[in-house]
């Protein structure tokens, strides 16, 4: 296709869309959702995250956002209260 490796953006959804891991190739210039840093983990810094400490990701918190219809923030709500929980801290 032409395209470079500078020219990529390489990464993975953590909380994957999909539930399987999959990896994403964009290009730089191209703005595509999902690759800000809520949700997308860049594939170097993962990689070099193991080789670093092969069990970082069972020692590591990595926070994700979930939104209001989603099923996982439903499952979540269901165990926690999530949504009475917001509710209280905006009044």
């Amino acid at each position: 296709y032409g395209v470079g490796r500078s020219q990529l953006r390489v990464y993975l959804h953590y909380q994957p869309s999909f539930y399987h891991l999959h990896v994403h190739f964009n290009m730089l210039k191209n703005e595509a959702p999902g690759i800000y840093c809520e949700k997308s983990h860049l594939l170097d810094t993962v990689i070099n995250n193991i080789e670093l400490v092969p069990d970082y990701y069972k020692k590591a918190t990595i926070p994700f956002v979930l939104y209001d219809g989603d099923r996982l923030f439903d499952r979540f709500d269901e165990e926690l209260r999530v949504r009475k929980k917001v509710k209280q801290s905006e009044e």
